[in-house]
């Protein structure tokens, strides 16, 4: 073999031991533990947009949110994690806003749906919320917006359902138990979600959390 020759074989034996050091390195568990050691969760910061409401049928709790950003409801690392900026109320603490609001406005005014304007957390929170109530002397609905803790918007609306009242444990249900229910289920440990609505069904008298995420709108019953 000539010199030249055994300069190219040198080469190409380190470069070789090189790839496969580099490939043994990166699926090696130390390797993993480093990069999640380093690996900070994703800051997600949303402009809330106000609803342009019409009419509420009631049926608008049902409709899955799409356009918000894609929370891991599963995330194995850090770096899948998802932190949203100004999310700091859960669909219970939205309605402790709002219902005041409403009940000013009208006494008898009942809850009709809850829903998320941006993304929401593991822990149920969103940046941004949407309240309807309803209220049967008056015929009519209430819409209340909130960001953060702050009301944004609030208008009568024009309704045909007058809500109902709320689970008398509500104030002490949250809704990390509802996404809870999806994290933990292996059929949704590649999903994300996008929105948390609370929303009363007519048929079964009851209220449910629909959870949109990657496989449509999930509901979970609030019992």
């Amino acid at each position: 073999m000539t010199p030249k020759n055994k300069i190219i074989l040198i080469v190409s034996v380190l470069i070789v031991a090189s790839v496969l050091g580099v490939y043994l390195w990166r699926t090696s568990p130390i390797f993993r533990k480093t990069v999640t050691f380093f690996e900070k969760p994703v800051v997600v910061t949303e402009t809330i947009k106000v609803p342009e409401t019409k009419f509420i049928t009631g049926g608008e709790g049902w409709y899955a949110n799409s356009d918000a950003y894609k929370v891991p409801l599963a995330p194995e690392r850090e770096g899948e994690k998802v932190v949203v900026a100004g999310a700091v109320l859960s669909p219970r603490g939205a309605y402790l806003i709002a219902l005041p609001i409403a009940q000013a406005w009208s006494a008898d005014a009942k809850l009709v749906l809850i829903k998320s304007l941006s993304a929401v957390t593991l822990e149920g929170k969103s940046q941004g919320w949407q309240i309807v109530l309803g209220s049967r002397t008056k015929k009519k609905g209430y819409e209340v917006v909130v960001e953060g803790e702050t009301i944004v918007s609030k208008k009568e609306v024009p309704s045909s359902s007058y809500g109902a009242d709320v689970p008398k444990n509500f104030a002490d249900r949250d809704a990390v138990w509802a996404i809870a229910q999806l994290a933990t289920n292996p059929q949704f440990k590649e999903a994300t979600m996008t929105g948390l609505n609370f929303t009363y069904n007519l048929d079964a008298k009851a209220w449910d959390y629909i959870i949109a995420n990657s496989f449509g709108g999930t509901e979970v019953r609030v019992r």
